[in-house]
């Protein structure tokens, strides 16, 4: 009996190394998902205000500018939910839901200001809210009509892989209309983002020169 006790103890503590060994893989897994996805976000961004500015974008420039501000990057991705997290809870019963609306609007453009002027993570923070004020409105519509154009399309290509998928039982199918979905969905909030701070960037800026002509 005090060698089964001995063996079971053994068996047991081996099982718990194998819990934490794959609890540490699933962790790794999920902070590396999210740097990538917060560095790729930055590098589409980049790459996009590039090529409307008619600057020079290539795969390696995108990737390299996005590294080089990623430590901003990563602290705004921290902040944020923290900034939200109140609202959030309230959305739970309806009353916080306009609120969280509201402050997603005015800080949407946060990591545009990182990556296009450098910004830090309170000044970023600063300078989308400074962008959208006066324009909430119209910057809400074109929120909300991207993220239709993203949801719909991705939704559709989700019951294709399923259809798919129950014809064709291998994991290599789902995986591929998965990427598929990645590839040229994904990225378009992006652009859209990138494109749309330039032009509110723009706006601003005519408005400054306008009353700056005008003068006092």
């Amino acid at each position: 009996q005090a060698e089964d006790g001995i063996r079971d103890s053994v068996a047991s503590r081996g099982l718990g190394d194998v819990y934490k060994r794959q609890i540490l893989v699933l962790v790794s897994l999920i902070i590396l998902v999210w740097v990538t996805s917060i560095l790729s976000t930055a590098a589409i961004i980049f790459g996009a205000a590039q090529f409307i500015q008619d600057g020079k974008v290539s795969q390696v420039l995108c990737i390299d500018y996005a590294l080089s501000c990623s430590i901003k990057l990563i602290g705004l991705s921290i902040a944020l939910p923290v900034l939200l997290i109140i609202p959030l809870l309230l959305s739970f019963i309806l009353i916080g839901i306009p609120l969280l609306v509201f402050l997603f609007i005015r800080w949407n453009f946060a990591v545009c200001a990182v990556v296009l002027e450098d910004k830090g993570v309170i000044d970023s923070l600063k300078r989308s809210w400074s962008l959208v004020t006066g324009n909430w409105w119209i910057t809400f519509g074109t929120v909300l009509a991207v993220l239709v154009l993203v949801v719909i399309p991705s939704a559709v290509l989700g019951l294709i892989n399923t259809f798919i998928s129950s014809f064709f039982e291998h994991f290599l199918v789902s995986h591929i209309l998965e990427g598929i979905t990645t590839i040229i969905i994904i990225p378009f909030a992006s652009i859209t983002t990138g494109i749309y701070f330039l032009g509110l960037r723009m706006s601003k800026e005519s408005e400054v020169s306008s009353t700056n002509f005008e003068g006092p």
